[in-house]
């Protein structure tokens, strides 16, 4: 939990994290399960999201000893 691979993992975190006296959170809704997104579901609302994250579903591969 010191160093997550993955921004959602990450994002998730940092919502737990006491803050300036802001409520940190992560923008936007999660998807629709009934209407999936072509790329990643976390995407558009990922700080670190590129196009190749829009349009291509990850794979989950090996970091650190652990799939993210």
């Amino acid at each position: 939990l010191s160093s997550p691979a993955n921004p959602y993992t990450a994002a998730l975190l940092d919502c737990a994290e006491p803050g300036d006296g802001d409520f940190p959170f992560i923008p936007g809704r999660a998807p629709d399960l009934r209407q999936r997104p072509s790329g990643c579901p976390f995407a558009p609302r990922c700080v670190k999201a590129r196009d190749r994250c829009r349009a291509d579903r990850p794979e989950p591969r090996s970091h650190a000893g652990r799939l993210v």
